[in-house]
């Protein structure tokens, strides 16, 4: 063990010497770094790298364009081997107003990328600038922050994932110039007026008037329809017209994209504003009414219940079932003992899930049905819970709470043990849950993401009691167990079938882990796992599970230092072509039928509706005479476009699949689980 505490140790010690970040710096509201995606610039001559900036609460920095106040970041640089000139890539912004005046720019947590020159050749590694930004709340401060960040030297992977991710991310944010859109701007006296066409339009549009003098005017009027954006300004009566400029030069940016354009400006009369434009989609979300909100209980209580059918659960269920066949005749008070700290397992891990995501949703982070399992970390530790119930299963190894705690927690008959496997059996089933959907819990999950904490913890505590009902119905009828066939050798052959099926379920975790580190790690890992098994079949080593059951985690731990680089990307299959927003705009604008389809490595589901439907040759020949383009992308792993993607249609799990056309650009979005029918009547509607 203290071996391997050290190689931990001089693991996490490795990795953050080599990360590309500066320290952070703060000054009043404002903490701020310097970072970069590469650790050595030694043969770059331009040098990508992002100002980090987390403001404290109500405090604002600005964009390119403040808008009525404030002012655009600055890179100062006084180191005579790099240029003056410095290239920001700032992400689209968002609108702030404050008395009535409209401001651009970010709050809370932001990365601003810039790219730096080399104006002589040098193999210097340090990096000094002075960053000015503009903040404010109350007040306005200018704040001067000296920065600095090292480089390293001699590095042959120059990627720095530590840092590369979050850099990436924010650049996707960064609004792409585009000349191509059909679009209308007009001006009377009134004010102004613009319409222009999206092929593929998100949730949340923003618009930002970068070249007329609007900021002291009234927030426009976005209606947003089918595709077609319609933006009313409308100028107050008490506000003259300034100085006009010839043209709108225009930032757009929803859920899915960030564009700039250009449009003429035409003198002529404005359409009067329509009513969509005048109720905010924030306004009509709100309208969420008890009515609902039972609804979607309800639903989420049925979508709990039909999880315990999912193969995802089954297993678990079965198991714990025959471990009950023994007490059936005389011990029925142990039987309902075991199944109320079963359900109890069950209902509180999902509170426990709803607590983590309620935090993350808090801290501003992407919550998701399932996304636990883009975590290689969470992985390992479900395939350690999973190996012990398999050398449990197998009688090799015994999970139970100290006897002096068990005699104090239950006094229900004679040799209770076993209380704490049967609470961890119930939190397996919730964990196991959550790579399976079933029908009615894509809508219950997706509307508990989209609504307050409470309700979100409402939802996941209907879901819980919906998987716990086996459990609770055996506690209030022990009986029922009764019904099950009369204990003999038939037990034994199921037994042996319920460990196969958790050995399945191992190579399952293990697959997915493949898709975090290399073959050496799962090798170890693998293993290293047989042979704890093995070991708990000699006497010596079966004297000591426990220690020998803390080597193998140490091992296993140690594994995952053979991490894989976020740069690998999942390959998609044969005939599906991958997701990028542009690649759909562009089918879009091509006048093709898209359909779109979001899986993992994880869905079960996803799975499911592969084989049984969008892989067979029925459907296949269908997508082929409708000429439908097929584009898929994999959430495996974390991305915020897939993200943004799910959120703009109101999604939090998968599967999810979407038919798109330029008759039906707000997309058809089909059922968690599919059929064949539904696939090809969504295609027909879409032409």
């Amino acid at each position: 063990m203290y071996v391997f505490r050290l190689l931990m140790i001089w693991w996490l010690s490795a990795s953050l010497a080599q990360a590309a970040t500066g320290s952070w710096l703060e000054q009043g509201p404002v903490n701020a770094r310097l970072i970069s995606p590469v650790m050595s610039i030694t043969n770059m001559d331009k040098i990508p790298m992002a100002l980090e900036l987390t403001l404290q609460a109500g405090w604002k920095t600005y964009w390119r364009v403040p808008g009525a106040a404030g002012a655009a970041p600055k890179i100062t640089l006084d180191q005579n081997w790099l240029s003056t000139d410095v290239q920001w890539q700032l992400p689209a912004p968002s609108t702030f107003t404050l008395l009535g005046l409209q401001t651009f720019g970010y709050d809370k947590h932001v990365v601003l990328p810039f790219q730096l020159s080399k104006s002589v050749s040098t193999d210097e590694t340090v990096v000094t600038a002075t960053a000015s930004v503009y903040v404010c709340n109350e007040i306005c401060l200018a704040q001067s922050l000296p920065l600095s960040i090292h480089f390293q030297t001699g590095i042959s992977d120059n990627t720095d994932w530590n840092v590369a991710p979050l850099y990436n991310q924010y650049l996707s944010r960064v609004p792409k110039p585009v000349s191509d859109i059909a679009g209308i701007a007009t001006q009377d006296d009134g004010g102004f007026y613009l319409e222009f066409t999206l092929e593929q339009p998100g949730l949340k549009p923003e618009l930002f008037l970068e070249n007329q003098d609007v900021y002291e005017w009234s927030a426009p009027l976005i209606n947003q329809q089918n595709g077609v954006v319609k933006v009313w300004w409308q100028k107050p009566e008490d506000v003259p017209m300034r100085a006009v400029a010839p043209d709108f030069i225009v930032t757009y940016k929803d859920s899915l994209q960030a564009i700039t354009t250009v449009f003429p400006l035409q003198h002529q009369k404005r359409p009067a504003p329509s009513s969509p434009a005048l109720a905010s989609a924030s306004e009509q979300a709100g309208n969420s009414t008890l009515i609902t909100l039972a609804m979607m209980l309800m639903l989420a209580f049925i979508g709990g219940m039909l999880l315990n059918v999912m193969p995802c659960v089954l297993p678990v269920l079965s198991i714990k079932l025959m471990s009950w066949l023994q007490w059936r005749d005389d011990q029925p008070g142990k039987i309902r003992a075991h199944a109320l700290v079963s359900g109890f397992g069950v209902v509180s891990f999902f509170w426990i899930i709803a607590t983590g995501l309620i935090v993350m949703k808090q801290t501003g982070r992407y919550i998701g049905w399932g996304i636990q399992f883009q975590n290689p970390w969470f992985l390992l530790a479900l395939f350690l819970i999973m190996l012990v119930f398999l050398a449990n299963l197998l009688d090799r190894f015994a999970i139970q709470l100290p006897q002096g705690l068990q005699g104090k927690l239950v006094k229900v008959g004679e040799g209770q043990s076993g209380l704490l496997k049967s609470y961890l059996q119930g939190g397996t089933a919730t964990l196991m849950a959550t790579p399976c959907s079933a029908p009615f819990l894509g809508t219950a999950v997706a509307f508990a993401f989209t609504q307050s904490s409470l309700t979100l913890w409402l939802i996941f505590s209907a879901l819980g009691f919906g998987l716990a009902v086996p459990y609770l119905l055996l506690a209030l009828a022990p009986g029922l167990i009764n019904r099950m066939p009369e204990p003999g050798h038939w037990m034994l052959t199921v037994k042996r079938i319920l460990a196969l099926g958790l050995g399945l379920t191992l190579v399952w975790l293990l697959f997915l882990i493949s898709k975090h580190i290399y073959l050496p790690g799962i090798v170890l890992m693998a293993l290293t796992s047989v042979l704890w098994i093995v070991s708990l079949y000699t006497p010596i080593t079966r004297a000591r599970p426990i220690t020998t059951l803390i080597t193998a985690m140490g091992v296993a731990f140690l594994s995952l230092t053979f991490s894989k680089s976020h740069s690998e990307q999942i390959s998609n299959e044969p005939l599906w072509e991958p997701y990028s927003q542009q690649a759909v705009s562009e089918h879009l604008r091509q006048q093709h039928t898209v359909f779109l389809d979001v899986t993992a490595d994880w869905c079960i589901t996803c799975k499911f509706n592969k084989i049984s439907v969008l892989d067979t040759d029925e459907i296949q020949q269908f997508f082929n005479d409708h000429q439908v383009v097929l584009i898929q992308t994999d959430w495996t792993r974390p991305d915020p476009a897939i993200e943004a993607l799910l959120a703009t249609y109101h999604r939090s799990a998968i599967p999810f699949n979407v038919v798109l056309s330029p008759r039906a650009r707000d997309g058809i979005v089909l059922p968690e689980l599919l059929t064949r029918t539904a696939v090809k009547q969504a295609i027909i509607e879409a032409e």
